[in-house]
């Protein structure tokens, strides 16, 4: 199955990553698993049909990349560091219930 998104399209969105650091392949590999995790959590949170159109393919892109982005961040693990915003949170949130309603069989 192709993923959804690619890690150039991530590389785009992730404020920090530096470009032609010597780390890019290890950072390509990183980010490679970011986006299965992140796309395993989405279609597990709203279901196999969050990318079954267009809207819903640019939905469920959003709440990856804005996953990835807290992920790669904080991959560190400092615990000074505050993590995903609860507006964030619950934006996401919405954006997964809103797919979830788009088959309500799943409610």
């Amino acid at each position: 199955m192709e993923p959804l998104l690619t890690v150039d399209e991530v590389r785009g969105w992730i404020t920090e990553y530096d470009n032609g650091d010597v780390e890019d392949l290890k950072a390509n590999k990183q980010l490679e698993m970011l986006i299965n995790v992140a796309e395993g959590y989405v279609k597990d949170a709203c279901g196999a049909w969050y990318k079954d159109t267009e809207a819903l393919k640019e939905k469920s892109k959003f709440i990856m990349l804005t996953l990835i982005n807290d992920w790669w961040e904080h991959r560190g693990f400092i615990h000074e560091t505050p993590r995903m915003t609860m507006q964030q949170r619950q934006s996401l949130q919405g954006i997964i219930l809103h797919i979830q309603l788009g088959k309500p069989e799943v409610v």
